[in-house]
Parts: structure tokens; C-alpha cells; sequence
């Protein structure tokens, strides 16, 4: 019988644990800046995780939080390409044409493979070719 009490309350007190941490999780995960808000604080070193922070906070227009990340994500990662790209395309948005050029040649150089660096350097020129066509 006591047995049978003591697994019980080992129960309880278990399945109290897993809805806490449950919440905890589910707060994390209510949006992307969130998310990655955590990952940067669990790991300070990840470019990826800084970058991705920064895609975050730009997608809510806040470019100059955006570029304080991309600058932190280069820094932990100085060869990842997708930093680079990010980094032309908020200086694009924000009419700084020569930073914009010289992060999406650096992307390509990093990763010559990688369409995405090609993809949005293109956009971006459209882009310019369009303004100066009016």
C-alpha cells in the first residue's frame, strides 16, 4: 500500500515537472525572435544563431538591431556566407549601395556554390538598375 502511495506522488510530482518545463519551451517558441533570442543566450558563440536573430528582428523592420546581430554573427563566423548576404541585403533596404556590393561579393567568394548569395546579389542590382531608370 505505501508502495503504491510514494509511486504515486512520484507521478504527480513528475507530470507537475513536465508541464512547467513545457510552458517554458512554449514560451520560447511563441515567434522566431524568441526562439533565437534563446539560442543566442544559451550559445554566444554561434554565428548562425546571431544571424538568424538578426533575420528575425529585421523581418519586423528593426534594421539596426538586425545589423548589430549580422555584425556579431560575422565576428563568430567570419566565413559563413549567409552572414554576407544578409548583411548586402539590409544595406540594400537601407540605400547603402557600396557596403550592400562588397558583403554580396564576399558571400560569393566564401560560397561560389551557393545560389543564394547569386540569387539576392541579382535582386539587389534589379533592384539599383530600376532606381536609376526613373
Amino acid at each position: 500500500m505505501k508502495t503504491g502511495v510514494i509511486g504515486g506522488v512520484c507521478l504527480i510530482a513528475l507530470l507537475g515537472a513536465e508541464i512547467h518545463c513545457t510552458r517554458q519551451r512554449n514560451e520560447v517558441w511563441r515567434d522566431e525572435q524568441s526562439l533565437w533570442s534563446d539560442a543566442v543566450k544559451k550559445a554566444p558563440n554561434d554565428g548562425r544563431a546571431w544571424m538568424n536573430l538578426g533575420v528575425a528582428v529585421m523581418a519586423k523592420n528593426d534594421l539596426r538591431s538586425a545589423e548589430e546581430y549580422f555584425q556579431v554573427a560575422k565576428l563568430c563566423a567570419p566565413t559563413y556566407s549567409l552572414v554576407y548576404v544578409n548583411l548586402g541585403v539590409l544595406y540594400g533596404a537601407t540605400g547603402r549601395d557600396d557596403l550592400a556590393k562588397l558583403n554580396f561579393e564576399e558571400a560569393i567568394r566564401l560560397a561560389p556554390g551557393d545560389a543564394n548569395s547569386y540569387t539576392y546579389y541579382n535582386e539587389w542590382r534589379r533592384k539599383i538598375q530600376s532606381r536609376g531608370a526613373k
